[in-house]
């Protein structure tokens, strides 16, 4: 709240090898504006995201910012969102960018909350989305890469509900109760292959950060409460193409 337009504005501050400030930039306007991520380009800009209260249609929409190596502002783009938490954005072959955030496609905002997939193009507009929801679980997607393939992969939260296991279609394997980590895995037109959860019974497992390892595997990194000596541990699991756990 000490620099900007309103109450909160996205604070940028590029820094030199030394950690000196080099410039500093803030964008927003009268709302709240909160920042959540930030993207290195190739051109040497930044792409930022995050929520705003300031634009858009809604009092919680999804806000992308491009700005230069200077920090000086490109373009900005707002999407309407259900519950404007963010999202997470990953650069794209084709100059375009993958984001994923959260909706409530249904009108119970705790049990009903879905993961969706958005590509949007160079100028930061929507080619097309994908929405990933399960009945009686909440999914909170929270990292995305691109896949050398063209494809891509997530993760992000499942809280499943305690009253057994949920069969959709032909698949039983959605969550082990309580918050567990959801990985999945789509075509480039975001389509899902497949999915895996991770996690135990009863225990806490969240905050997933998914990338992909040279060899075509998987790194995810995320908090547990199944594995480790403690309360909360940190949590690295490493997976092969095809989903087994090293």
């Amino acid at each position: 709240m000490s620099q900007g337009n309103g109450s909160w504005d996205f604070w940028l501050i590029r820094t030199g090898s030394r950690g000196e400030k080099v410039w500093e930039k803030t964008y927003g306007g009268l709302g709240r504006d909160y920042l959540s991520s930030i993207l290195r380009m190739e051109d040497g800009g930044y792409l930022l995201s995050g929520t705003t209260e300031s634009y858009g249609s809604d009092s919680n929409n999804l806000w992308l910012v491009k700005v230069d190596s200077r920090g000086t502002e490109l373009w900005n783009k707002t999407f309407d969102s259900s519950l404007g938490l963010g999202g997470s954005v990953a650069a794209t072959g084709d100059g375009g960018f993958a984001l994923v955030d959260d909706i409530v496609p249904g009108p119970n905002m705790y049990l009903e909350r879905a993961g969706r997939l958005k590509k949007l193009d160079s100028e930061g507009n929507e080619l097309w989305n994908r929405t990933f929801s399960r009945s009686e679980s909440s999914y909170f997607s929270q990292s995305i890469q691109q896949t050398r393939d063209g494809g891509y992969v997530m993760a992000g939260t499942l809280t499943s509900y305690r009253d057994g296991p949920k069969k959709i279609g032909d698949t039983t394997t959605w969550g082990a109760d309580d918050n567990d980590i959801l990985v999945i895995r789509t075509d480039s037109m975001g389509n899902e292959l497949w999915n895996l959860t991770l996690g135990k019974p009863n225990l806490d497992d969240q905050g997933a950060k998914i990338l992909e390892t040279q060899n075509g595997g998987y790194a995810v990194l995320c908090s547990t409460e199944s594995y480790g000596s403690g309360l909360k541990d940190i949590w690295l699991v490493k997976l092969e193409e095809n989903q087994e756990v090293i």
